[in-house]
């Protein structure tokens, strides 16, 4: 099945031939295995109606006012276009669609810190022959056949109407919001307009945890984790582990999280504040319990196994794979770095004041006391993660930000699987020019989701369906997210 890539005219209807829809060049007639003058299916996004297709000298795909109206097309866009003889279609497209919660007042921050980003997406499909906008979930109305939603033109934020994407990038910004019926029952909709939904919902902490541990062969990356029910769940863990930390089952950029010390004579309880690390010492755990108790005991909780991780100038680090799904349908690491926080920092995030550096900087410098791993052992561990998740629990992802821990003896442990990773500039390499290899990573997936998995102007498209996971290729240079 060829696809192509081809630029879109809208005749107007007095310029247009009334013997056809569709007219293009006896070239892409013959690549495409299009029949002359055949009566056809036509579709893009959700859209679709019958049309003829007509010769035509004309290096362009033009098309009918008609046509356009019928299919929400916009003039003059470039998308791919394939055609399937078995069922005489003629597929335009992808298109992609971003999902937020809603719209900022701000008219220059229209949609609050993912402005940036979602002009970047929408740009770069542009180039890519993808159409790409956004929308929040305001603007769905099931009962209308197209969606109305922004797209970036002229360095402005534009509404325009458009099909039902083909695919679906949810960043709505809450777990509150995401789960109310309304929510629900509009991203259902949009599922039964063909739309398939990636990044479906939020992750819930202990959900992943008996996921993945039930996994053969992850559970060694797993520290032991018991859910929170009282002040018996503490002392059992700290009984086992010198260091403990409480975590809140739904918690996002290390809010809410207590780490706990057991010293000799006292227990030491830190936790992260605006205002930098707050540290308490307690001469008993009774005593450290009736503080921490009513803290965290409105909301569900974790109390995870402490880990004795690496350090780069006595400042905590962790590791963030950014992990996506490819133009072959299949995981892939797009980037991984290392993240220090401050001297007195529980956490590590980008979020709380920590630091970008280079993984294999970090490695090259911690004296291990085991062997020591290699960049592409933790790239392997993170794909391996991905794909036992995608297993074990409900719902459609394809971008998945997994952060890990490297202990002084060498080994790897999962600290955390994000499916909503930051896209703001901040996670951004310094100097970093050009789309970053995330936005670029996607849209290949969008092309993967819309049928087109292998069309680059000249190439072979492959229908979107499941493959197996095979061994990634080694990648020499490090990219930012």
């Amino acid at each position: 099945m060829s696809a192509i890539r081809k630029s879109i005219q809208v005749d107007p209807v007095e310029h247009h031939s009334h013997q056809a829809d569709v007219l293009i060049n006896s070239a892409t007639a013959t690549r495409l295995q299009i029949p002359a003058m055949s009566d056809i299916q036509i579709s893009f996004g959700s859209c679709q109606t019958r049309a003829k297709v007509a010769i035509g000298e004309t290096p362009l795909f033009r098309i009918s006012q008609r046509l356009s109206e019928q299919l929400a097309i916009p003039n003059g866009i470039q998308v791919h276009v394939r055609y399937e003889k078995s069922k005489k279609r003629l597929v335009l497209g992808p298109i992609l669609g971003i999902m937020l919660s809603g719209l900022s007042p701000r008219a220059d921050m229209k949609f609050g810190k993912l402005t940036p980003f979602c002009r970047e997406v929408v740009q770069t499909a542009k180039a890519k022959g993808i159409v790409a906008y956004v929308f929040s979930v305001e603007d769905i109305n099931l009962d209308q056949p197209v969606l109305r939603g922004w797209i970036y033109r002229n360095h402005t934020w534009a509404r325009t109407t458009l099909p039902y994407p083909d695919a679906v990038y949810n960043r709505l910004s809450s777990r509150s919001h995401e789960k109310k019926g309304t929510v629900q029952e509009l991203v259902q909709g949009l599922k039964g307009k063909g739309s398939a939904i990636f990044n479906e919902q939020f992750l819930n902490k202990w959900d992943v945890y008996e996921s993945l541990s039930s996994v053969p062969g992850l559970s060694p990356f797993i520290p032991e984790t018991m859910v929170y029910k009282g002040f018996y769940t503490i002392k059992t863990m700290l009984e086992k582990y010198p260091v403990i930390y409480v975590k809140p089952t739904n918690g996002a950029m290390g809010r809410g999280i207590y780490r706990i010390s057991r010293r000799p004579g006292h227990f030491l309880c830190q936790y992260a504040t605006m205002n930098g690390t707050v540290s308490r010492s307690f001469k008993s755990a009774s005593a450290l319990f009736q503080t921490l108790s009513p803290r965290i005991s409105r909301i569900p909780y974790l109390v995870q196994q402490g880990l004795h991780l690496i350090k780069q100038r006595h400042k905590p680090v962790d590791i963030r794979a950014l992990c996506q799904k490819n133009r072959e349908g299949k995981w892939s690491v797009t980037s991984i770095v290392a993240r220090t926080g401050g001297q007195q920092n529980i956490v590590s995030n980008v979020a709380r004041g920590g630091n970008i550096v280079s993984v294999s900087q970090v490695l090259k410098q911690t004296v291990f006391t085991g062997p020591r791993p290699s960049v592409q052992t933790i790239r392997s561990t993170a794909l391996k993660i991905c794909n036992g998740l995608e297993k074990g629990m409900p719902g459609h992802y394809a971008e998945l930000g997994i952060d890990l821990g490297v202990d002084t003896s060498g080994r790897i442990w999962l600290l955390e699987v994000n499916s909503k990773p930051s896209k703001t500039d901040d996670t951004l390499h310094p100097g970093h020019q050009g789309p970053r290899p995330s936005v670029v990573r996607m849209l290949d997936y969008a092309l993967y989701l819309g049928g087109f998995a292998g069309a680059n102007g000249n190439g072979t498209a492959r229908p979107a369906k499941r493959r197996r996971q095979r061994k990634p290729m080694r990648r020499k240079r490090r990219s930012s997210r």
